[in-house]
């Protein structure tokens, strides 16, 4: 996998996380300085892999008491 930094049209910092089949995986928001947008690059290859899932797909069960 791959990230890239760029620039989008705004001047500002962003990222795409690129899979080894050169799809895209995910993003970032924009950041006015290189060194934020690296530094949550950093952050996503720290903390990923002990993220948990929150499956907002399975269907709630609501008491109207």
């Amino acid at each position: 996998m791959t990230f890239e930094l760029y620039k989008d049209v705004n001047k500002q910092y962003r990222w795409r996380l690129w899979s080894v089949n050169n799809k895209k995986i995910c993003w970032s928001e924009a950041y006015v300085d290189k060194d934020s947008a690296k530094h949550s690059i950093d952050l996503v290859r720290k903390f990923a892999a002990s993220a948990t899932l929150k499956d907002s797909t399975v269907a709630k069960i609501f008491n109207h008491y």
